[in-house]
């Protein structure tokens, strides 16, 4: 995409994009230029790409009341692209992207190891997520959960 204003067009992506319905939406944290991502249900994911400007990606995020939900939803969208990828043979890929998928989620976490697949990475993101919204007493929405995994036992 293009903008001559692209501070006010971040600003309300958001309400642009709601009448999608989306069950998720955010910035890919870890590009080298911005990447708005939209996820909605089948799952699809639309993506503004703003291939004129440029990022560091970011760093990791602390588990918190306040981060949780943004975790979950890029847990969400990593591990169903990375069951695309295993669906059309290209185990290489899964194998390079478990160690970043562990470093930049599942270890912040408190994971103790990289998994050795999709379904161990899925099983122990949902145990240690299930054991922080206890801690911080608050629900992060399933949707985009239940969507993906749907997606996984049909691909997988």
């Amino acid at each position: 995409m293009e903008t001559s204003d692209f501070d006010a067009l971040a600003r309300d992506l958001p309400a642009l994009v709601a009448p999608l319905k989306p069950l998720a939406q955010q910035w890919e944290p870890m590009g080298h230029f911005p990447v708005y991502q939209v996820l909605l249900r089948g799952p699809t994911k639309i993506e503004y790409l703003f291939l004129t400007r440029s990022q560091d990606p970011l760093p990791a995020l602390t588990p918190g009341p306040d981060t949780l939900a943004a975790i979950n939803t890029h847990f969400w969208d990593w591990i169903w692209w990375l069951s695309t990828k295993a669906s059309i043979g290209r185990t290489d890929l899964v194998a390079e992207h478990m160690p970043q998928l562990y470093d930049r989620l599942l270890r912040p976490l408190g994971v103790p190891d990289i998994p050795d697949s999709i379904p161990a990475a899925v099983e122990a993101f949902i145990a240690r997520r299930n054991v922080l919204e206890h801690e911080y007493n608050l629900n992060v929405d399933r949707a985009l959960e239940n969507e993906v995994l749907q997606d996984i036992a049909r691909v997988l």
